[in-house]
């Protein structure tokens, strides 16, 4: 009969102590860092996903994080130039793409949209640095989804299904390092 997971985990922590290699303390404290790896620029793989202040996590990517403004020109009496001005902003819908079977709270609340009861929740995406502390925050304003995307299906691939939500909002501010 094979035996419980936490009673193997049980016997590595009393061998650990008995042998004397390191305290249960020493198991769960934080990593021991280098004053070079908080200085180390943020990879693109280490990053949180908060929806309503709750972390979500097993996110594979965010894409369309992206802002501009509009270039609205103007032409004034019969000037033969024109002047540009700055028009309205513009935000990118963003899109989030998660392994098949992870979706599920996504999909619910797309589910919602579907039905006609729009929910509109606050996102940030947090980028983090090599010792899993934020460095720059994207905090994204009454987000909903607007589309979804299934998995794309090949036979002679050797990849991961993945689903896609895509996330209309009303802009976003930038907090952290500058």
């Amino acid at each position: 009969m094979p035996r419980p997971r936490r009673y193997i985990w049980i016997a590595v922590l009393a061998a650990v102590a008995v042998f004397g290699l390191m305290t249960p303390q020493d198991l769960f404290a934080p990593p021991i860092t280098s004053p070079q790896a908080e200085t180390q620029p943020p990879g693109i793989h280490k990053f949180l996903v908060e929806i309503d202040g709750v972390t979500t996590a097993a996110f594979d990517s965010v894409t369309g994080l992206e802002s501009r403004v509009a270039v609205v020109e103007y032409r004034s009496g019969n000037s033969m130039g024109t002047v540009k001005l700055a028009g309205l902003p513009e935000y990118s819908n963003i899109e989030i793409a998660v392994n098949v079977g992870r979706a599920g709270e996504l999909w619910d609340w797309y589910k919602k949209t579907l039905a006609g009861n729009m929910e509109r929740k606050d996102i940030s995406i947090i980028i983090l640095n090599n010792t899993n502390n934020p460095v720059v925050r994207y905090n994204v304003r009454n987000a909903w989804p607007c589309a979804w995307h299934g998995p794309e299906l090949e036979a002679l691939e050797n990849g991961t299904a993945r689903e896609v939500i895509e996330i209309a909002h009303e802009g976003f501010t930038r907090e952290g390092a500058d």
